[in-house]
């Protein structure tokens, strides 16, 4: 049942959910559809319950507790809830898309080192291709060569072509 959450109310409900190691979920009768979810750990989590512009029940998290406060989370909740309902917004694809999009960023590097690659990738591949030595411990002598920039370091025999033995 919804009642009007305080923060006395919070830190009873938090001592409870501590003490008998289950979850709870606290709806505020101030503002319909908000919920504060407490772990048995003490952490908390402010959702939002409504139904979008099609009438599908949705959930959406608007942060957690106590970092986002009760007066927050209760704007938070009545902004959204109008936003969902009446804009038609969908926060979850919009964080999705986000989502995406920084995958795509971190992703290039390793594509750009792909279509290009380095002469360290070019001498393990030759490496492994010809057969002289395993890939994992040409790369890692090739690594201390690199670091340490002295061919002292890599172990193994040349063979008359060049590769190491």
């Amino acid at each position: 049942m919804a009642q009007r959450l305080t923060e006395t109310a919070i830190t009873r409900a938090l001592r409870e959910a501590a003490g008998t190691g289950a979850r709870l979920q606290l709806a505020d009768a101030g503002q319909p559809g908000l919920k504060l979810r407490l772990s048995p750990g003490g952490a908390g989590t402010w959702t939002l319950a409504c139904r979008d512009g099609t009438g599908r029940q949705r959930r959406f998290t608007l942060g957690g507790y106590p970092a986002v406060g009760l007066a927050a989370a209760r704007e938070a909740a009545r902004a959204l809830h109008h936003r969902v309902r009446q804009e038609g917004a969908d926060p979850s694809a919009a964080r999705r898309a986000e989502r995406a999009s920084a995958e795509a960023e971190a992703a290039a590097p390793t594509l750009a080192r792909a279509s290009n690659p380095s002469l360290a990738d070019l001498l393990v591949e030759d490496a492994v291709q010809v057969g002289c030595i395993p890939a994992c411990d040409f790369a890692a002598q090739l690594d201390g060569l690199l670091i340490h920039g002295g061919a002292d370091e890599v172990e193994g025999e040349v063979a008359d072509d060049g590769h190491v033995l």
